[in-house]
């Protein structure tokens, strides 16, 4: 009986949790769209960037930024790719407007309409290897009209 019990309580467990996470995989597809800024995290207020800002990525790959940095519209456009494990995602964006730098990041999926990023190029922050307040970003998907 008891055993039972524990075989139950295993396939619930796993069930629970493979509801509540995304999959990385799936990253690619979910990224693909129009994206609203809700916070840029406290280390890009304090050099002078913030809202309104938003994302939009497409499917053959590019991207573009915008955001406010000085009181001025900022845009910036390049390409994207996500590579991914079981554990992690990373975003790296290859800017070439208005000029070419590599950016590095994280991102992950609380839904397919909210997405985290933590951003960083070589000028402002090393390499991000975890979502850190200071520099988390929120979105959430803006709904494209037909």
């Amino acid at each position: 009986m008891k055993k039972s019990n524990l075989i139950v309580l295993a396939i619930i467990f796993s069930v629970s949790c493979s509801k509540g996470e995304l999959s990385k995989k799936d990253f690619p597809n979910y990224i693909i769209g129009k994206w609203k800024a809700v916070s840029l995290g406290k280390k890009f207020t304090e050099i002078g960037v913030k809202l309104p800002a938003g994302f939009s990525f497409k499917k053959d790959g590019t991207y573009s930024q915008t955001f406010i940095e000085n009181n001025e519209k900022r845009t910036l456009k390049g390409k994207y790719k996500i590579f991914y494990n079981k554990f992690i995602a990373r975003l790296i964006l290859y800017q070439k407007v208005p000029r070419r730098i590599k950016i590095t990041g994280l991102v992950d999926f609380v839904t397919p309409n909210t997405m985290k990023v933590v951003l960083s190029n070589p000028y402002v922050v090393k390499h991000p290897v975890r979502f850190s307040s200071d520099f988390l970003q929120n979105y959430l998907r803006i709904k494209e009209e037909n």
